[in-house]
């Protein structure tokens, strides 16, 4: 694979369009690559001495996978790869990358409300299902944080 060619979308296996660079400040960029498909978008901002070496990190950082080749260039079915970002999976991440200040305010519950847009009840019920603690403030299995505290 050459240096600018780009893989396909890691969200939907559709094609990306070509990555946009703009000029924000003196030595500063945007690169830009969206998704034919989903409209996901990638947006980094660089400081660089050029717009080619912005446009060749952006496509560097979009080409990126965790996931073997075979699954991130579409021989693999998406769903199975989909299978993996369950309700718990979403939620550690989220409370992962969220502010301390608010995880420490809000709890699993009020978390998943924000998360999948839905009422408190059926939040309650996505933590239930996931196996997190409602009323807890971190995401852990709520069998594995009753052991934890001795409660099993």
């Amino acid at each position: 694979m050459s240096d600018t060619e780009l893989k396909v979308c890691p969200f939907c296996g559709g094609a990306a369009r070509n990555a946009e660079v703009e000029q924000i400040e003196h030595s500063g960029w945007v690169g830009r690559i969206e998704c034919e498909d989903c409209d996901a978008v990638l947006s980094l901002q660089y400081s660089a001495n050029s717009p080619g070496i912005a446009g060749a990190e952006v496509i560097a950082a979009w080409n990126r996978r965790p996931l073997p080749d075979d699954v991130a260039s579409g021989s693999v079915k998406v769903d199975a790869v989909r299978a993996n970002f369950t309700p718990f999976y979403i939620m550690s991440n989220v409370r992962r990358i969220t502010p301390v200040h608010y995880n420490k305010q809000r709890a699993n519950w009020v978390l998943a409300m924000d998360v999948f847009a839905v009422g408190s009840r059926s939040a309650w019920q996505i933590c239930l299902d996931a196996g997190i603690d409602p009323d807890g403030f971190t995401i852990e299995r709520a069998a594995i944080a009753a052991a934890a505290r001795g409660d099993a």
